[in-house]
């Protein structure tokens, strides 16, 4: 990096690896980039100043909480970096700059939320690079609170779910019970604010589509393209991403019901986030929503568990899943663009599936379809069935079924229904040739 930014060429406590230093030298190839306002600071001073003299105490946990909380929030291509224990950095590879403030000022409410119970959205503070002068960085700083009036303002309209109130009650109190007047008028925004859709999932072993993936949009005009779960999952609050999730098991149980109304039959999967699963008080929420579902029904659904952190202790899945497990026919960890390695332990702890969205940008191919095959031997030896989301094209169709995946969904499947349909045959000659399902 030869005319990179000083401060980004520091070896912070968290060290910038090789790995990174790459990623770092693909994004900043010329000075012209500081400009867009993809470099993005994040001070923990706020943080540090409200706790006081618990800070060097409390310090490592705050830490590990904010890296998890960025991989969560962040994409693969993004780097993630400290200068000091108070200033972290995220060089965002490809957000425009309001998407990058945003992402930076859900983290920083998630942390405070975390360890101060509450964080006013004036207090929230994202610093932007600018420029830089005499080679160091500047950076602006903008509120929370000046944020989101700027979109709204040039989205002219209310911004739905992503508009944070520190007013609203969640609809969850502290001893998990669910708040008496809160639950119809929760349900009814978010029923004007996204949009469920179900995805074809194909089944190359029956060669059939036996089940549909609930995923969901956001309706109103924003700056963010907020097209499936997994994408609104990282801009939304922690209350407000519960909220989603009791919305979309309720909305499953009633698709459900209408099936064994009609005489159709059909397995639903549906997104469940880890914020809604870590604790006992929110995983005892939602499980009294899940013991409303009626046993015959149970075979028919399955869990896709989501932002769920590497790392995560394993007695801890193990308890999450176990509960789980009692209401539907499988639980299957998503590992969004990341090729998984403890798939033993993912095993022992319950898991029964994994999940993978087809990212081969930036690879060598053929050595990126060698280690998903790779993957899925070792799955198989395992027990693990595994499935490959946004296959969108002939080519990675073809490939992914010569990889062993089992299950397999994206646009050669089709982009979705407001209606599902029931199970329908599908053969691997029609699929290829073209051909998809009509609901």
């Amino acid at each position: 990096m030869k005319n990179g930014p000083k401060n980004v060429q520091k070896a912070p406590s968290r060290s910038l690896t090789s790995e990174v230093e790459q990623k770092l030298l693909r994004i900043l190839s010329h000075d012209a980039f500081v400009n867009t306002g993809c470099i993005q600071l994040l001070g923990l001073d706020q943080i540090k100043n409200r706790i006081g003299k618990d800070w060097l105490k409390r310090k490592d946990k705050i830490l590990d909480a904010l890296a998890q909380i960025v991989s969560r929030r962040t994409r693969k291509e993004d780097v993630f970096f400290s200068k000091s224990d108070e200033e972290h950095i995220i060089v965002f590879a490809s957000l425009t700059e309001k998407e990058a403030q945003f992402v930076c000022a859900k983290i920083l409410q998630e942390l405070s939320d975390k360890f101060l119970g509450h964080a006013d959205t004036k207090d929230i503070i994202v610093r932007t690079a600018t420029g830089k002068i005499n080679g160091e960085l500047v950076f602006q700083s903008t509120s929370l609170e000046d944020l989101l009036d700027s979109i709204s303002r040039s989205s002219g309209q209310n911004t739905g779910p992503l508009e944070v109130d520190t007013t609203r009650r969640h609809a969850i109190s502290e001893n998990g019970k669910t708040l008496p007047n809160a639950s119809s008028e929760i349900r009814n925004k978010i029923e004007q604010d996204v949009s469920v859709y179900f995805v074809p999932i194909w089944d190359s072993k029956h060669e059939v589509i036996s089940t549909y993936a609930l995923n969901c949009r956001f309706n109103a005009k924003t700056y963010f393209k907020l097209n499936d779960y997994e994408t609104i999952s990282k801009y939304l609050g922690t209350d407000q991403l519960i909220d989603l999730d009791h919305f979309l098991f309720k909305d499953s149980y009633e698709i459900l019901q209408e099936f064994f109304i009609n005489s159709f039959r059909a397995i639903f999967n549906v997104p469940v986030s880890y914020e809604t699963l870590f604790t006992p008080e929110r995983l005892q929420a939602y499980l009294q929503l899940c013991n409303e579902l009626p046993k015959n029904m149970r075979k028919y659904l399955s869990f896709s568990l989501i932002n769920f952190p590497p790392g995560v202790p394993a007695s801890k899945l193990r308890y999450i899943t176990s509960v789980l497990s009692k209401y539907c026919r499988t639980i299957i960890l998503c590992c969004h663009d990341s090729i998984p390695q403890d798939l033993k332990l993912y095993k022992e702890s319950g898991i029964r599936g994994i999940s993978i969205n087809l990212n081969h940008a930036d690879q060598q191919v053929d050595h990126y379809w060698q280690e998903l095959k790779q993957m899925t031997r070792t799955c198989a030896r395992y027990g693990l069935e595994t499935a490959l989301l946004s296959v969108n094209n002939s080519d990675d169709l073809l490939r992914s079924r010569q990889s062993g995946f089992k299950y397999i969904t994206g646009a050669v499947l089709g982009e979705g229904a407001n209606i599902p349909g029931h199970m329908v045959h599908l053969s691997w000659k029609e699929l290829l040739a073209g051909k998809k399902p009509s609901f």
